[in-house]
């Protein structure tokens, strides 16, 4: 999968816009839906 990679790369090199909806989109699917 690469996550880990993914956000290694990202702590580094600022996130796009698209990168940012997706995030905020997981960062609400765990607040609805607590693993």
């Amino acid at each position: 999968m690469g996550s880990l990679m993914n956000l290694k790369v990202n702590c580094f090199v600022p996130l796009s816009h698209r990168e940012n909806e997706m995030l905020r989109q997981k960062k609400l699917l765990k607040r609805l839906v607590p693993y």
